[in-house]
């Protein structure tokens, strides 16, 4: 076995990482706004404070080996890797974003502050939106893409992480009347 083969498993366990903790969050989000008292909305939400940990070590693990991966196959200046990091710089900051929320609605004592929180699109949008860049991530890294069709897949994920967004903005507008 070689540094290249045990790097190699690191880069994928640090994705996997991070798409279980993403996969987790939106779980128990889905259950703290379907949970019909405090009590159970609450024991819902309460594992997510696990998460935040699990995606920073992930994402540290993703790009410390990913470097490591680049400077060895001489990628480094490949447009793929270069959009990929990025990528992960914009995730991390999303996640940041709802980080925020999630502190939030771990603080949520009632049910309707708990599910008014859980739906907000605050919180709804850049999950998607994640998921989706992940994914854009992963396609863009395995085809080894120039940097006009990285950009344009990174962008296109963007695009289908806002529009399967978009009920939940719906639903915002129909909640507060302004639809």
């Amino acid at each position: 076995m070689t540094i290249y083969q045990i790097v190699l498993f690191l880069h994928v366990a640090g994705m996997l990482g991070l798409v279980v903790a993403l996969g987790i969050e939106w779980v128990l989000l889905h259950y703290a706004a379907r949970a019909t008292n405090s009590d159970e909305a609450q024991a819902s939400i309460r594992p997510t404070v696990i998460l935040p940990p699990l995606a920073i070590l992930s994402s540290v693990l993703l790009l410390a080996s990913g470097v490591y991966l680049a400077i060895h196959i001489r990628a480094g200046e490949q447009a793929w890797v270069r959009v990929s990091m990025i990528g992960l710089v914009f995730l991390a900051a999303l996640g940041i974003f709802t980080g925020a929320r999630m502190r939030a609605l771990r603080r949520a004592r009632n049910i309707a502050e708990i599910r008014t929180l859980t739906n907000d699109t605050r919180l709804q949008t850049p999950i998607r939106i994640r998921f989706s860049v992940l994914l854009g991530i992963v396609f863009v890294m395995v085809a080894r893409t120039d940097l006009a069709m990285s950009l344009s897949i990174i962008g296109a994920t963007i695009a289908i992480g806002l529009a399967w967004s978009l009920p939940t903005w719906k639903a915002r507008g129909q909640a507060t009347g302004s639809a």
